[in-house]
């Protein structure tokens, strides 16, 4: 996957400062020539001399990693992939010219294509709604009904000027509370389409909040050292149980814990608030017994985290561009979900756990009694400098191919608007549920990724609501197998054990493809790069 050029940037931000080649490489201390092959893309660069260049420039040198720069390219690409775009001659190497240009100007379009794809699919909604909803069709009816006869008795009233007067008045009548009843039907109907606008509307703060995780790479250290305070006075055996948790919120947050099983179905939106309910005025928070060991922990950790650190997520918030006041209570959340990870997981021994076990999630269940998607999160999350895990993406779908969750790799951008390569273990992982797929997948490119996916069934909370299916896939580099007990067997040399996948279709040249839903829109040599 091509990344915006930091040569071009470097290049850029010199001549803004009306440096010389000469100057600048003297400052830095190399010579003209390596820095004008650095700048015209012929050499790589990275570590002091980075560094050095990066201040020199005043520039901020996680910006010139190419992680945001790849998320904006990306972007771009699916952008491109609009029928609207389709007879215009879009290359990835244009997005990278433009990223690697003006990175404002490419979040500016890639706003409005978002903003745009929000309205439209805000439309089919509300159509699909129009044509299904019992109400809206009876109403629809009624409105259509009262226009036919408004209709016909203004027709009788002007095609007949000799009209009786009590005919007249009588159809007159008539024609009048055929006009209210038509009025009143509308206002019902705009009513109901007001009310319906704002659950239609497609959820752009997620967005939002994916972005601002992956600009920071999912990792916080701010909130990984307020966890780890928080485990030194909660661990017991190196673990944090229900009871040191239990303890902590009414020692520290005067709340009372309370278990019951909750009669309501989950929230559609927001399945975790049928996790527990926290009364403020009684001080008293109740969780659903009837959810699993591990996600009865996980809850409390998340409010007691929450409770304790709010100053240290509220000042992530305040340095992340986020829009809308949605996005923002949506990032609070997920921040606190991120603290309850780092406590429950703390970062060293469970690092360390991870390579000796060479990251057998099952394992690892065991060890830190959390659940197949919690170690899945925080596997995602060890990405300090000097003491990083593998390089993990993250992806969760449901049966529809609707993803949840997502987080990318530089090198491996997964689908931002609708299903991934319908050839991913994610989605085979479906046919044997509770079990671990593992496959070694080549891109269009020829570079390998390891995919490991399991689909999770939670069992219904009560009688008559269907229970959670989703499928959960980490993937990672190939080169990095060998460090997984998920690559054993595995061998990127036997290209019989290889499965040819995209991204996505739109976006794969793979013209051969059995599974293939969607032409593709960009050249096949493109889109190899």
């Amino acid at each position: 996957m091509a990344t915006a050029s930091i040569g071009i940037r470097l290049r850029e931000a010199r001549k803004k400062q009306h440096l010389t080649q000469s100057k600048l490489a003297k400052d830095v201390g190399i010579s003209v020539s390596y820095l004008n092959l650095i700048e015209h893309n012929k050499r790589a660069i990275g570590g002091a001399l980075l560094n050095r260049l990066a201040s020199k420039l005043d520039l901020d040198v996680s910006k010139l990693s190419g992680q945001e720069d790849a998320r904006l390219i990306q972007q771009l690409r699916e952008l491109s992939s609009e029928p609207l775009m389709q007879d215009l001659p879009l290359s990835e190497k244009g997005a990278q010219s433009v990223v690697s240009r003006d990175a404002d100007w490419a979040r500016a379009t890639i706003r409005l294509h978002t903003a745009w794809r929000n309205n439209s699919e805000l439309v089919e909604a509300l159509s699909d709604q129009l044509n299904h909803d019992p109400y809206l069709l009876e109403t629809s009816h009624d409105i259509l009904t009262h226009i036919t006869s408004v209709r016909s008795f203004a027709e009788i009233l002007d095609d007949h000027d000799d009209l009786p007067s009590a005919q007249r008045n009588r159809f007159t009548s008539m024609l009048a509370a055929e006009s209210e009843k038509l009025g009143t039907s509308a206002r019902a109907l705009f009513r109901f389409m007001s009310e319906k606008e704002q659950d239609s509307r497609p959820t752009t703060p997620a967005d939002e909040v994916d972005d601002f995780i992956i600009d920071n790479n999912n990792y916080f250290p701010k909130l990984e050292a307020a966890a780890s305070r928080l485990f030194d006075r909660l661990q017991h055996s190196g673990l944090v149980d229900e009871r040191a948790l239990i303890d902590e919120l009414a020692a520290r947050c005067d709340l009372s814990v309370s278990f019951e099983r909750f009669a309501t179905p989950p929230s559609v939106h927001r399945p975790e608030k049928s996790h527990f309910v926290l009364n403020e005025n009684d001080h008293h928070l109740t969780l659903n017994a009837a959810v699993p060991h591990t996600t009865l922990r996980f809850q409390l950790a998340r409010v007691l985290f929450a409770r304790l650190n709010k100053d240290v997520i509220t000042e992530h918030l305040n340095e992340a561009p986020l829009i809308s006041d949605e996005a923002r209570e949506r990032a609070f959340h997920a921040l606190a979900r991120y603290g309850a990870g780092a406590l429950l997981l703390p970062y060293d021994p469970f690092i360390e756990a991870a390579e000796e076990l060479r990251y057998d999630v099952q394992m690892l269940m065991t060890r830190f009694s959390a659940s197949f998607e919690q170690i899945c999160h925080r596997l995602v999350t060890l990405r300090r400098p000097g003491a990083s895990a593998v390089p993990f993406a993250f992806l969760r779908t449901d049966l529809a191919g609707n993803s949840s969750k997502r987080f990318s790799l530089p090198e491996l951008r997964l689908p931002r608007f609708g299903g991934a390569c319908p050839l991913w273990a994610i989605y085979r992982a479906f046919l044997t549920p509770d079990r671990v797929v593992t496959q070694l997948a080549k891109l269009p490119d020829d570079r390998q990724f390891l995919f490991i996916a399991r689909a999770i069934s939670k069992e219904a909370s009560a009688f008559g609501v269907p229970p959670q299916i989703y499928s959960v896939m980490l993937a990672c580099n190939s080169s990095y197998a060998n460090r997984l007990v998920y690559g054993d067997g595995l061998t990127a040399v036997d290209s019989s054990g290889i499965t040819d996948v995209g991204v996505s279709c739109r976006l794969c040249p793979r013209s051969n493809c059995q599974q293939r839903a969607f032409a593709q829109v960009l050249p096949a040599s493109d889109l190899a790069q």
